[in-house]
C-alpha cells in the first residue's frame, strides 16, 4: 500500500491502462493423472476409513488408502440402481450415500484390496434425490437436503438411519 489511493503489486498481476488482472495459484492441487478432472465437479469430497471419496456423474471414486494426492484409475464404484446422475455425496455413520437427481444409494467399505473398497448396500436405496451438493448438509448422523423424486415436488428431507423422511 503506497498511499490512501494506491496499491502497487510486483507479482501475479498485469494492467493495460483500463483493467487490472490478478493471477492466483491454488494452494493445493491434485496432480495425479488418474484423478478425474473432466467436466464440472458433481459433489464434495467425503472421507471415510482412510479414503477420500468424490463423485463423477455415474460413479463414486476414491483416493488410494491414507492419501489425498494418489489415485488409481480403477478405484471407482458405479452408482447404477437408478438411471440418474450423481450430484452429491454424504456420510452417515459408516456409509457413503450417493445422492442422484432422483435417487439415493448407499455404500459401505468392504475392504477390497484392488479397485474401490466400496460395496453397494441395496437396502439403502430410495427414489428420492438431491438438487445438488449445496443443498446437502450433515448434522451428527442425520443428512438434510432439498430434493425430490423424479415424479414429485421439491421438499426438505432428512435421512436418519438411511431412511428418507419429509
Amino acid at each position: 500500500v503506497d498511499s490512501a489511493t494506491q496499491v502497487t503489486l510486483n507479482a501475479n498481476c498485469s494492467a493495460d491502462g483500463t483493467d487490472i488482472t490478478f493471477t492466483k495459484t491454488p494452494i493445493a492441487k491434485i496432480l495425479d493423472a488418474d484423478f478425474i478432472t473432466t467436466g464440472a465437479p458433481n459433489g464434495a469430497f467425503v472421507e471415510m476409513d482412510g479414503y477420500l471419496f468424490y463423485p463423477d456423474a455415474t460413479n463414486v471414486r476414491n483416493s488410494d488408502l491414507n492419501s489425498i494426492i494418489a489415485y488409481t484409475a480403477t478405484a471407482n464404484k458405479a452408482v447404477d440402481m437408478a438411471p440418474d446422475n450423481v450430484v452429491a455425496l454424504a456420510r452417515s455413520k459408516n456409509v457413503i450415500l450417493a445422492l442422484g437427481t432422483g435417487s439415493t444409494q448407499g455404500f459401505q467399505n468392504a475392504g477390497y484390496a484392488t479397485g474401490s473398497p466400496l460395496e453397494r448396500i441395496s437396502q439403502t436405496f430410495s427414489r428420492i434425490g438431491a438438487q445438488g451438493q449445496s443443498s446437502v448438509s450433515t448434522l451428527e448422523n442425520d443428512i438434510f437436503f432439498v430434493g425430490s423424486s423424479n415424479y414429485g415436488d421439491t421438499q426438505a428431507w432428512r435421512i436418519r438411519d438411511f431412511t428418507p423422511q419429509k
